[in-house]
């Protein structure tokens, strides 16, 4: 069989228009590889530290500890290894999961939480469901991470949260619900720009890890996630989860863990989607300049997180193979998923917000 795919491969802003360029390319379908083999050429990596286009497809050798941050169940990695080393974002776009969200597979994403908020007498799958308010990553057994703007109360007892979950109406044995002990705001949060929106909660319990529930690995501080010049994420495709609305027309929330791959957009080239005349008004007069607490990712197409993606991740794969949280889903324009309308996320390599997470989340 042949299939087509339409490969973006960068933008520039000439006489203060946006210009997308890309080409249109045919492949062969293989059928599923589902016996693992040794691959018979060298899995391509990519030094991330000097610039990173796309995200590296990497094979790892070893099996890893549960406690190991940012990695997939390990029969998932098996399958990477027994594919041709590809690029990572050649593998994106033949997965067809480039433009627009799937279903992840159960247990992708190990480090996604669902939050929700406690209702008495409401404990059914269906309540969970109809309760959900944000997502969130796990950082450690007991410490979350997610948006300041998810919690109208600091007040622990009015939510829980939902490790190893992936299909909230239908319980697969493995998820882990917890109740709240704390959750705390980032003290500089700006209710009104978004700047700060970043919060820590933590569960009344630690959790134990498995294949299902694994923590997502902290980005380094001062990490230049969207710097415009070398080195930088800039370019990088990486990926964003929730079980939110998958249109602001008509939506609904999604039950099963949806995943979407973005590009994480340069602050100078940020600046202009959400400055530019319509685009104030569109986000809620909350530009994003260079500098800010939070960057923009995804929207060139019209991809992007929507309403109930709120706190969940914006993950990228480092060429050590690990997956490292650079993002976390804050806000967008008012109708989610427009052209030349990226999403924004908080800054996670932040120093002072990554410097707040470590000392809480690791004493």
């Amino acid at each position: 069989m042949i299939g087509t795919a339409w490969v973006y491969t960068g933008w520039s802003v000439v006489g203060g228009t946006l210009f997308i360029f890309g080409f249109l390319f045919y492949y062969e379908l293989t059928p599923p590889v589902t016996t693992p083999s040794t691959p018979t050429t060298s899995p391509v990596t990519l030094d991330v530290t000097e610039i990173s286009t796309f995200t590296p497809d990497v094979t790892l050798t070893t099996k890893p500890s549960f406690t190991q941050c940012g990695i997939p169940p390990d029969e998932l990695q098996e399958q990477r290894a027994a594919n041709p080393a590809l690029s990572g974002f050649l593998a994106l776009i033949l997965d067809q999961r480039i433009i627009g969200g799937t279903t992840a597979e159960d247990g992708r994403w190990p480090w996604m939480v669902y939050i929700h908020t406690k209702v008495k007498g409401e404990d059914s799958n269906e309540a969970l469901f109809k309760n959900g308010v944000c997502g969130g990553t796990l950082l450690s057994s007991e410490w979350i991470l997610t948006a300041a703007h998810c919690f109208d109360t600091i007040d622990p007892n009015l939510y829980g949260v939902v490790v190893g979950e992936h299909t909230i109406t239908v319980t697969s044995g493995r998820e882990v619900k917890r109740n709240l002990s704390e959750i705390m705001i980032y003290q500089q949060y700006n209710t009104n720009t978004y700047d700060f929106d970043i919060a820590l909660i933590k569960m009344e319990s630690p959790v134990l890890f498995n294949q299902f529930i694994r923590p997502a690995c902290l980005v380094p501080n001062g990490t230049r996630t969207d710097a415009l010049n070398k080195p930088t994420f800039s370019g990088a495709i990486c990926a964003t989860l929730g079980w939110g609305f998958t249109s602001s027309a008509n939506g609904q929330r999604q039950d099963q863990l949806m995943q979407l791959n973005l590009k994480i957009i340069p602050d100078a080239i940020c600046q202009r989607f959400t400055s530019s005349p319509g685009a104030v008004e569109a986000y809620l007069f909350r530009t994003v300049n260079p500098g800010d607490p939070k960057f923009c990712a995804g929207g060139e197409l019209g991809e992007d997180s929507c309403n109930g993606d709120s706190g969940g991740p914006l993950v990228c794969q480092h060429d050590d193979g690990y997956y490292y949280v650079h993002g976390v889903v804050s806000y967008g324009t008012e109708v989610c998923a427009q052209q030349a309308r990226p999403g924004v996320y908080t800054k996670v390599a932040n120093g002072e917000i990554n410097s707040w997470i470590r000392q809480i989340t690791e004493t």
